[in-house]
């Protein structure tokens, strides 16, 4: 009996925690020309509100994933508590929830304009979505807070209307 108590006991344990955090903000795409609001949020001293981004990409061309920036303003009583720009989707590190599927392979046959050396390669196309974490911003004081941010493209394959982006909002 004492053998279940403790299977069950340690069964509660592991399924209640979340390692990533509690998920305080849905992951509705974002509008690139738009500044994006997330309004009371319910923040204690001592909680950590962590940023993540989310990538919804079709036509990614050998694992290369278009590049962001994620500038955001977090404010409290209209007095501002952290602001910066960060840079998204970067490094392959924090990355969870991934899902990534190929739409097509091919030999991909090129020749230097200086030279006749002929390379072979892959090409591959690919549909990737994943969640990947930004930053992370303590909280120093009790309050309903404000997260103002705007996600903008920083290189061509970012502008592809194939590209959705977005920030989902957790606390730990």
């Amino acid at each position: 009996m004492k053998t279940i108590s403790a299977f069950v006991f340690c069964s509660f344990i592991l399924f209640s925690c979340n390692p990533v955090g509690e998920k305080i903000s849905g992951d509705n795409p974002t509008d690139p020309q738009l500044v994006n609001t997330e309004d009371q949020l319910n923040l204690k001293k001592g909680d950590v509100l962590v940023v993540w981004g989310k990538l919804d990409a079709t036509f990614v061309t050998n694992g290369i994933v278009p590049s962001f920036n994620l500038t955001y303003n977090l404010s409290l009583d209209g007095n501002t508590v952290s602001n910066a720009t960060l840079p998204m989707f970067n490094g392959g590190e924090k990355r969870i929830n991934s899902d990534y599927s190929v739409q097509e392979e091919e030999k991909e046959d090129r020749q230097e304009e200086d030279s006749t050396r002929v390379f072979e390669g892959k090409l591959v196309k690919a549909s990737w979505q994943f969640e990947q974490e930004v930053t992370r911003i303590p909280i120093e004081k009790d309050g309903k807070y404000t997260f103002d941010y705007k996600i903008k493209s920083t290189d061509d394959d970012g502008d592809s209307m194939f590209n959705k982006t977005s920030v989902i909002l957790r606390k730990n």
